[in-house]
């Protein structure tokens, strides 16, 4: 009921309006009215809510956009030599759409630590390190696989064995995985750390390592320290 003068009432039908045609009631009415001043102070505050939501749906989308480009950039591909590794990993990795990966090194960086250790990077393991640096927050929770494993980027406080880098982790086994980087040892195998110098020979590659992985073989899992 609505009032038309003299006290008098009528009865008046409810309409239900979309939230664009409020929003244009309310822009284009007399702001003297209650009703038409509540609303527009009500859109103005909404408006100002949805800026940063859709800003951060913008810089999600880019970073999207960013990840599937690094995936595709033929700089992860120039040593076709590991291609068919690489290939293996990328379409294991790209479906866990949670996973970030660190951007790839460059030869420059890969070369540094290389001088600074006197080590050597075998050369499947460098092409990997081009292709992704680790994961990104390896080291915590945030990022580890569907089998519950990190890889860790290539920094001087992973050689933490002699003749050994650390790259990857189990999380919920805390088993530690390393490549031999001794070019005077047995470049390139890939053994499981125990510390105190004990170790466990799991593949003799890189390459053969990520076949292992990816199949999720119980090698990766069992057996005791040497």
């Amino acid at each position: 009921m609505v009032e038309i003068g003299s006290q008098a009432e009528r009865p008046v039908e409810d309409i239900a309006l979309t939230r664009y045609a409020c929003y244009l009631i309310a822009q284009n009415g007399d702001p003297r009215k209650d009703s038409i001043a509540f609303a527009m102070t009500y859109f103005a505050v909404q408006t100002r809510k949805q800026e940063p939501i859709e800003t951060r749906i913008a810089e999600w989308e880019r970073l999207q956009a960013r990840e599937k480009l690094r995936w595709s950039h033929p700089r992860f591909n120039m040593d076709q030599r590991f291609s068919p590794t690489l290939k293996s990993l990328q379409d294991h990795w790209r479906p866990q759409r949670h996973l970030r990966l660190a951007p790839g090194l460059l030869a420059e960086e890969i070369n540094g630590i290389e001088r600074r250790h006197a080590i050597r990077l075998p050369e499947d393991f460098a092409a990997y390190l081009r292709l992704a640096n680790g994961f990104k927050a390896a080291g915590t929770w945030d990022d580890c696989d569907d089998q519950a494993f990190q890889f860790y980027p290539l920094q001087d406080e992973y050689l933490v064995q002699s003749g050994y880098l650390k790259f990857r982790e189990g999380v919920v086994g805390m088993d530690d995985y390393g490549i031999c980087v001794d070019p005077d040892g047995a470049l390139g195998s890939v053994v499981a750390l125990y510390g105190e110098g004990r170790i466990r020979p799991i593949a003799p590659s890189f390459s053969a390592f990520i076949a292992l992985y990816i199949a999720d073989d119980g090698v990766l899992y069992g057996g005791g320290a040497s």
